[in-house]
């Protein structure tokens, strides 16, 4: 919640930025009585009613609560409202998006551009939102020129609202974490930057087949009356499962071509439930309720063992009271002394030759460039983290899986 009002006061040339108040319904419903201004808009073109104004008003005042929000685009010189720009989170998505809209009158001087640009700079480093997103209609060029010179890049199409639009998106940059941070994005280059070889990953995946997730869906109980988060969520088969009992699923992967692959699988799935964002274990902000689970597969390995400490003490802080944690990967139960004899003999026994899944030089890249950790440390890192640990299984000396509880608060 913003604690001063002059934190939220923007400059923009000659104009000015101050949050929206309920005072300003007369300017905002002069504004979307225009039909070229709402042309653009859901009404398409229909004017928005005054008391369809008033609610919308009401609704951007309250916003604020979430320490930001919609902005009044304030004339300097006349003190006119000439148009609003903030930041919405969205329940539909569970993202926060960048809009804005102005007086026709004031189209083509930049202005949008500035408001767009500001009201994104104060997401990343006042609200400290580590994803924005906006939605263009495909015939609104002017809105894709402000939106992209804000920063934000085209993903995809999507369809919301009943209308189809264009979904751009600006992730933080690591630039705005400390010097030290890890940056988990150069990960997705290892093996997934294009389509190619994330359908070559789905195929390879033999642990990890519709009816394996159907089965770990049924063995945790998720049902329709839970929040799922799927961290590392890859080709998203365990999503489309979780998906398809009616629960809802935020799929999570710092790789947009895994997402990508995922959200079209769910698609032809019918699994319509999932909420799919580019983050990963140390960028993921939680923006939905308290989740019931959250699945980690085969992905935890990425992160240093420093780095692991710190994404599971992030992913406490998602998770209810008694929240269910389910982790399984690559977790070495071998004696430490024993770890080349160990390493080669499951090398030997699980590497299949090449275009039949994952090769031997997969295995020794993993070993030698990726960060598998012995199951003791993982175990302590668990309860530090505020976690019991109610199952543990060690499959093999080199596979681990664990079910934990979020104690207490």
């Amino acid at each position: 919640m913003i604690n001063s009002t002059n934190a939220a006061i923007l400059k923009i040339g000659s104009f000015t930025m101050r949050p929206i108040k309920s005072s300003d319904l007369d300017a905002l419903a002069e504004i979307w009585a225009d039909p070229e201004v709402t042309r653009f808009l859901p009404s398409r073109g229909v004017a928005i009613p005054r008391e369809k104004a008033e609610k919308a008003l009401l609704t951007f005042v309250k916003h604020w609560q979430r320490g930001y929000g919609i902005w009044a685009i304030i004339e300097n010189a006349s003190s006119q409202m000439i148009g609003y720009c903030g930041l919405r989170y969205l329940d539909e998505l569970s993202e926060v998006e960048v809009l804005y809209g102005l007086s026709k009158a004031y189209w083509g001087r930049g202005i949008a551009t500035q408001a767009a640009s500001s009201a994104v700079s104060y997401g990343f480093n006042i609200a400290k939102l580590h994803r924005i997103i906006a939605m263009v209609l495909p015939d609104n060029l002017a809105s894709k020129r402000v939106i992209e010179k804000a920063g934000l890049q085209y993903e995809k199409p999507i369809y919301i609202f009943n209308l189809d639009a264009l979904y751009y998106c600006i992730q933080q940059r690591m630039s705005s974490f400390p010097a030290w941070y890890f940056d988990e994005s150069y990960m997705a280059g290892v093996d997934f930057e294009d389509a190619a070889q994330v359908e070559v990953y789905d195929r390879n995946q033999t642990v990890s087949t519709k009816e394996k997730e159907q089965a770990l869906v049924n063995r945790l109980g998720i049902n329709a009356e839970h929040t799922v988060i799927d961290l590392g969520a890859g080709t998203g088969n365990f999503t489309i499962q979780a998906s398809l009992t009616g629960a809802s699923v935020h799929a999570i992967d710092i790789s947009q071509a895994m997402l990508n692959y995922a959200q079209t699988k769910a698609q032809q799935a019918g699994a319509n439930n999932i909420k799919f964002h580019k983050a990963g274990f140390l960028s993921y902000e939680h923006q939905d309720k308290l989740a019931d689970f959250v699945i980690i597969k085969n992905a935890l390995h990425i992160l240093p063992d420093f780095w692991k400490m710190v994404a599971f003490t992030r992913i406490a802080a998602m998770l209810k009271s008694k929240g269910i944690l389910y982790l399984r990967d690559v977790i070495f139960s071998f004696p430490p002394a024993e770890y080349e004899a160990s390493i080669n003999k499951w090398i030997q026994q699980v590497a299949k030759s090449e275009g039949e899944g994952w090769t031997a030089r997969d295995f020794e890249t993993h070993v030698r460039e990726e960060h598998s950790t012995f199951s003791w440390i993982i175990e302590g890192m668990l309860t530090r983290a505020g976690f019991e640990i109610v199952e543990a299984n060690y499959n093999t000396e080199t596979y681990a899986e664990y079910l934990c509880i979020k104690i207490g608060g």
